[in-house]
């Protein structure tokens, strides 16, 4: 299995933010603007977050695994194997909760270059803090491709998710992350505002316990 570089781009996977769209299968986000943040460079103006449907739930569930996998091989504590069955990936996606950026050229044309699931809120992680009160988009479980790797899909996804929560009013474009990935979102804006913790006897969406990760935002 061809693996990317975490360094280049995370596809080793954190948790990012992107918002809503109204419809199955609808583009959000924008292209590239005059008046672009740090992160935003990167953002091809044909770059939409698509919605994910039913149909895309085995893609959604083997690319999972296809990352769990490599950070099991490589140490990383960041998703344990099995942490989310497609089974959930499908409850998500009627939840509408999953998007996608395709890739839009190439031998792998049409394919999912990178995917996350979208949150209006998120008590698990930032419910305790007051920061929740803040207006913003929230999203876990960005996860890059190894068909994508290198050509910066996750910040491009990102990209998009900041236009469209701009248009929804959010103050905030927030994610969690563990601390090797800090030097990946701290170029592309993102601040660290807090930190949330799950003791021995707590699991957390990585399947997991005793974890603890970075809380970080940046202004939509």
């Amino acid at each position: 299995m061809i693996t990317p570089d975490p360094a280049a781009d995370p596809a080793t996977a954190a948790d990012f933010v992107a918002a809503r769209a109204k419809e199955p299968g609808a583009a959000v986000g924008a292209g590239a603007r005059a008046d672009a943040r740090p992160g935003d460079s990167a953002q091809p103006a044909a770059d939409r977050l698509v919605r994910c449907t039913p149909a895309d739930a085995p893609a959604l569930a083997a690319l999972r695994r296809e990352r769990e996998q490599w950070m099991q091989e490589q140490g990383v504590t960041q998703w344990k194997l099995g942490s989310l069955p497609e089974e959930r990936i499908r409850e998500q996606i009627a939840d509408g909760d999953w998007f996608a950026l395709l890739i839009p050229d190439g031998p792998h044309a049409g394919e999912i270059g990178a995917a996350a699931r979208i949150l209006d809120t998120d008590p698990l992680y930032w419910g305790h803090t007051d920061l929740h009160d803040d207006p913003a988009t929230y999203t876990h479980a960005l996860m890059v491709s190894p068909r994508a790797a290198g050509r910066g899909f996750a910040a491009r996804f990102l990209a998009a998710g900041r236009a469209d929560a701009r248009s929804r009013g959010a103050q905030f474009q927030r994610l969690d992350c563990r601390d090797q990935l800090l030097r990946i979102y701290e170029p592309l804006g993102f601040v660290r505002v807090g930190e949330k913790e799950f003791p021995a006897d707590q699991v957390g969406l990585s399947g997991f316990s005793g974890y603890r990760v970075n809380l970080m935002q940046r202004e939509a």
